[in-house]
């Protein structure tokens, strides 16, 4: 075991406060995978149909008659996973 120090920090006239530093083993966690990268919320075209299944064109097909839920910024297609499963 280690032995603790003790500081002596002086906040006002008359006041002393002691602070006492203790060292300990710290025990190490390892990370997974999960734990490194959230999931995502919003995957583009190429996740929806490798996810899915369907062609790209249909896809694209299904996008336009706004039968799957999507979002459009810009040019590129996003889609939310959450919704998608539903």
């Amino acid at each position: 075991m280690m032995k603790a120090k003790t500081i002596a920090i002086e906040l006002a006239a008359n006041e002393v406060v002691e602070i006492q530093l203790i060292r300990k083993p710290v025990e190490v966690v390892p990370i997974t995978a999960q734990q490194k990268k959230p999931e995502k919320r919003f995957y583009q075209l190429g996740w929806f149909v490798e996810y899915t299944g369907i062609p790209q064109n249909s896809a694209y097909q299904l996008t336009s008659k706004n039968l799957v839920p999507h979002i459009k910024r810009g040019r590129r297609l996003f889609f939310e996973k959450t919704l998608i499963d539903k």
